[in-house]
């Protein structure tokens, strides 16, 4: 016998039950919900700043010729 009489076997981890198509899947998720947070924040900045200095926004130095 392997086991003594009084040792427990343990059922696996939840993360250990996973194969290693489902764990990559869910790094490469978690990853990517943090990188999209980033950039959604640091929009969300250059959006306030933009709304905060209307007055650089209108001056002559900021006219793209493109744009007009």
């Amino acid at each position: 016998m392997t086991h003594p009489a009084n040792t427990v076997i343990k059922n696996p981890t939840w993360w250990r039950r996973r194969t290693h198509l489902e764990r990559s899947l869910l790094v490469m998720f978690i990853v990517s919900s943090v990188v999209a947070l980033a950039l959604f924040v640091s929009l969300a900045v250059l959006n306030l700043r933009n709304r905060e200095s209307p007055i650089l926004m209108n001056s002559e130095h900021n006219h793209s010729p493109i744009l007009g």
